[in-house]
């Protein structure tokens, strides 16, 4: 249960490390995104190790205060399954997406669920690890 306000962990390579979210775009309530909804996040704190590695290009694209679209993958709420397994997950974490739901990143670090990898294919290609 993510709204305005809520700090999510973004797990890609990105560089970004914290993210907090400003508003609830592509949710199925109003001011509450779950799972598989898009948000917009400002970045608040940055991963130095992986940043430093981006070019010079991308580290102006994702520096201190600039806004992204996030689409949240994992969530401290139960999310209820169709064969009846409820999953919960010990953070709210995102991946940065542009307007078509795309990663701007190559890779995605941690978990990724399964109903994600079919329901949008180019983030269950970039993720290694799909429950």
């Amino acid at each position: 249960m993510i709204q305005g306000g809520s700090l999510i962990h973004i797990s890609d390579r990105s560089g970004v490390a914290l993210g907090e979210c400003i508003k609830v775009i592509r949710a199925t309530k109003k001011q509450i995104a779950y799972i598989g909804d898009v948000i917009i996040v400002v970045v608040k704190r940055l991963n130095f190790l992986r940043f430093s590695k981006l070019k010079e290009r991308q580290q102006r694209r994702f520096s201190r205060g600039t806004l992204h679209r996030a689409l949240l993958l994992r969530s401290c709420v139960f999310f209820n399954r169709v064969s009846g397994l409820f999953v919960r997950f010990n953070v709210n974490a995102g991946v940065l997406v542009n307007k078509k739901i795309v990663p701007l990143s190559n890779r995605i670090y941690g978990p990724v669920l399964f109903e994600f990898s079919i329901k949008f294919q180019s983030i269950g290609c970039v993720t290694r690890f799909i429950i």
